[in-house]
């Protein structure tokens, strides 16, 4: 393309003419194209978004723009990006609700700001406004560069790889009726394949002049449409099977493994995208988003040969942000396994079991109940991390910021230090350790530090030496000893297979209400200063409502027992909660939907127990099962995945209670064993084995599920589809789907060269018309040569001379020097052999109506 004469290509008028002439059948297919892959992001409901075709259409517009410069694109280039961030800021704008219009832009910049906060600060979040402004820029950064690609570069592939695995990707979290997006995608691709196919073969033909028809284009578009409804039309009514096939999940096993920490992240960032999938992850990281979906799918989770029904917890969690709990700092403390240990299962208050796992999927948690005596194969205990305190002995009024034990701790070592200035050995308590020793070597001034492994045999006479050394001690980096009995979780050394199977013998320290409520709320620090916090955002009517609740109560079991029956009053339910994000997820629990699952009953008692001054923390995991009669014990499933909250009281430890209301009240005893002797046969009809052996699905076997995974209030669901869906594109039905697709483009192909290819050889075209010729009443003389049939067809058809000419020379070369003709040669030899059919039929026809009649 040429500019004007007296027109800049960088005018505004050439440009806006250049835009114009570029609205041609590539733009719109590629248009088309986009339009489906940003309409099956939109129709999913995701976010809120403006409309993201329109979005895609701009993008490429823009691109169309700058095709013909040949300066200044690096600079078009940064100017249209920035013009896509700007339009997905405005997108932004347009969906912010403020009472002023031009108070949306603070409203918007307070939200990103928060939710950068947020992402950089480990936390979650449940707004989706970053989300839809997100996906606006995205939309617009592909449709610009794939359609630049496209124009400038005729690529076609840069415009169908990463929009169809957009597509794919897209459409693989959503039911099976979004599958139409695919098939119009596919469509759209095999028309664009078709045409830019097309274009490339006129483009060729023009740059070597060869003459071909116009009809060339047309004729090309319209296989490539007859071909892809062909295709598609197949694929849709072909015969799948009842159930479509998993997805290749031995392929995506190792990206699983590699993706794992970003799927945890994805979450915690985007948790307030619905879900069309009622599956969740199974086992989260430090960092339990609260707004997630539910697992409800029978996939198995592990076996466990316990003849008790018990619950498996994964992790513990410690820190409530008000959107997600938290894990913090944790240190790692090896579980080596010496030698089989027994416990005695009739001392009063305890229980020994020993039972074997089998995990049936990938898992980077050993699922363990009860507190390990012996566990085999090794594992590594993860337990809270213990804070470091300095104690300052220069400067007492330093420690006034310090926890109480450490400022009592300051007093006593002041105590004890004497004329020397150094504190005694005995004065530091057997709960804590010193890690380092700050000395003053007076008079020189200087400080110095010693630094001492806590874990060695040494350490106390090690301790003793720096203490009693030269120069005064002024001050200690003291650590309490960690709290060995609060497992945060329990990972294996190398991460468990499907399969993997590992053995554990448990002590379970029941203790009865009497001791629990007759337990002092005298806590150990660590306690205290981990399980107490709830955040300052809280809402004040949370405190009051545990207030009122707890009123009656004299001591935190009956505090417990009060908040844990009020919330097993409330509805459960698995559908996601649409929960605004300035609101926290407890506050709105509470007093605004009064529904939620586990996780949010969980995270309620602890909150209000916390609150009341009582130890608390969240844990996540699963229930105890189904009852397994014939391999006699429980079979874990992913609908099984549960959380709850454990209370801490004084001389007994973590104590787990339940307000769920579909799971039964926890036991203060050893559960009866479904498999004790007479005991199966006697309670198979009764409701004790259901309770504690059935299935705790929250959903009737008959309730219709809708999309999300909750109950439909009624009917017969959504109505199928009336073709039969075929699996995900990753599955079965997808590669029977690719199947088709290889065998539409091998049919081209042969359709290609039947038209234009190598069936147009010179001998087989001399003989074509040296037969036509014959049959139409021209019969040639044998004793012709090729070039005397030649010059005598020509003078009957002049129209066509240099079409006869060719066909007889390209006879000639090969019958007798045996030269085949080249592509483009060939190609020439059918478009002749077509005009010279014509030309001979025109010819016949007019002879015809010249010749009297009768």
């Amino acid at each position: 393309m040429t500019a004007q004469a007296g027109v800049s290509h960088l005018s505004p008028t050439y440009r806006v003419r250049n835009l114009f002439q570029g609205l041609n059948v590539t733009f719109w297919l590629q248009v088309a194209i986009l339009a489906t892959a940003a309409a099956s992001v939109q129709s999913a409901g995701w976010v809120e978004s403006p409309p993201l075709a329109l979005i895609a259409f701009l993008g490429a517009l823009a691109a169309l723009l700058p095709v013909d410069l040949k300066e200044r694109t690096k600079t078009y280039h940064a100017l249209s990006l920035l013009a896509g961030g700007l339009l997905a800021y405005l997108g932004g704008i347009y969906l912010t609700e403020a009472d002023q219009w031009y108070l949306r832009f603070g409203e918007l910049n307070s939200r990103l700001a928060e939710w950068w906060s947020a992402i950089v600060g480990n936390d979650a979040t449940t707004d989706s406004l970053p989300l839809s402004i997100t996906i606006i820029a995205i939309i617009w950064v592909v449709a610009y560069l794939t359609s630049w690609a496209l124009f400038k570069h005729r690529n076609v592939w840069a415009v169908l790889l990463p929009v169809g695995m957009g597509v794919v990707i897209n459409l693989t979290y959503l039911p099976e009726r979004f599958s139409i997006y695919l098939f119009v995608f596919l469509f759209f691709g095999l028309m664009m394949l078709a045409h830019m196919n097309s274009v490339n073969m006129r483009a060729l033909f023009q740059a070597q002049g060869t003459p071909h028809p116009t009809s060339l284009h047309r004729l090309s578009l319209a296989h490539g449409l007859l071909l892809s409804a062909v295709i598609l039309g197949i694929t849709v009514v072909a015969p799948i099977g009842e159930d479509p096939a998993s997805p290749l999940e031995w392929v995506f096993e190792p990206v699983d493994r590699m993706v794992d920490g970003l799927q945890d992240e994805l979450y915690r960032i985007f948790g307030a995208v619905p879900s069309h999938d009622p599956s969740s992850i199974r086992f989260f990281g430090s960092v339990l988003p609260l707004l997630r979906p539910v697992p409800t799918d029978e996939d198995p989770i592990l076996f466990s040969s316990a003849r008790y029904p018990l619950y498996w917890p994964a992790v513990a969690y410690d820190e409530y942000t008000g959107k997600a709990w938290k894990v913090e700092e944790t240190m790692a403390r090896p579980m080596i396994s010496v030698g089989q240990e027994t416990v005695d299962e009739e001392e009063e208050g305890l229980a020994g079991i020993a039972y074997t796992v089998e995990m049936h999927v990938n898992s980077p948690y050993l699922m363990v109940a009860g507190n390990v005596v012996d566990m085999r194969p090794n594992a590594q205990q993860n337990i809270p991390a213990p804070k470091s305190f300095r104690v300052d002995m220069a400067n007492t009024e330093e420690n006034w910021d310090l926890p109480e034990d450490m400022q009592r701790l300051a007093v006593s070592l002041n105590a004890s230090s004497g004329a020397s200035g150094n504190p005694e050995v005995w004065s530091i308590p057997q709960d804590m350790v010193v890690t380092e020793v700050i000395k003053d070597e007076s008079p020189s001034g200087g400080r110095t530090t010693t630094e001492l492994d806590t874990e060695t045999v040494s350490y106390y006479s090690d301790l003793r030496q720096a203490l009693e050394g030269p120069g005064r001690t002024v001050g200690l980096e003291v650590e309490r000893l960690p709290e060995i009995a609060s497992t945060v979780s329990i990972e294996p050394f190398d991460r468990l297979e499907e399969g993997s199977q590992y053995s554990v013998t448990s002590q379970f320290v029941y203790a009865s209400e009497e001791a629990m409520r007759s337990a002092l709320d005298l806590y150990p620090p660590g306690i205290r200063e981990r399980y107490l916090e709830v955040p300052s955002s809280l809402p004040d009517r949370v405190s009051a409502l545990a207030s009122d609740l707890t009123s009656g109560a004299t001591n935190p079991y009956d505090k417990a027992v009060a908040v844990e029956a009020y919330l097993r009053g409330l509805e459960y339910t698995v559908a996601q909660q649409d929960i605004p994000h300035d609101a926290d997820t407890v506050d709105y629990f509470l007093f605004e939907s009064g529904e939620g699952f586990s996780d949010y009953f969980a995270s309620s008692m602890a909150i209000m127990l916390r609150i009341q001054g009582i130890p608390t923390r969240l844990v996540l995991g699963f229930g105890f099962g189904e009852v397994d009669p014939d391999a006699e014990g429980f079979m874990v499933r992913d609908k099984d995945s549960h959380s709850w909250p454990e209370v801490y009281f004084g001389e007994v430890g973590w104590v787990p209670f339940e307000p769920t209301p579909i799971y039964p009240l926890r036991s203060r005893s050893l559960p009866a064993s479904p498999f004790a002797v007479d005991s199966l046969s006697a309670t198979e009809g009764s409701g004790e084995l259901s309770d504690l052996g059935g299935s705790l699905d929250p959903l009737a076997d008959d309730t219709i599920l809708d999309e999300s995974g909750g109950p439909l209030s009624g009917g017969d669901g959504p109505k199928p589809l009336p073709v039969r869906y075929f699996g995900t594109p990753l599955g079965l039905g997808g590669g029977l789907f690719l199947l088709f697709v290889v065998i539409g483009v091998v049919l081209l192909r042969v359709l290609w060269m039947r038209q234009y290819g190598r069936l147009g050889t010179g001998q087989t075209v001399y003989e074509r018309v040296y037969r036509l010729v014959g049959f139409l009443g021209f019969p040639p003389s044998r004793s012709q040569t090729a070039l005397e049939f030649s010059q005598r067809l020509s003078a009957l058809i002049p129209e066509v001379r240099e079409e006869v000419n060719l066909v007889s020379r390209s006879f000639v070369r090969e019958t007798y020097g045996g030269i085949r003709p080249t592509a483009m040669e060939e190609i020439r030899l059918v478009w002749s052999w077509r005009r010279i059919k014509r030309a001979l039929s025109s010819h016949l026809k007019q002879v015809g109506e010249a010749a009297p009649a009768g």
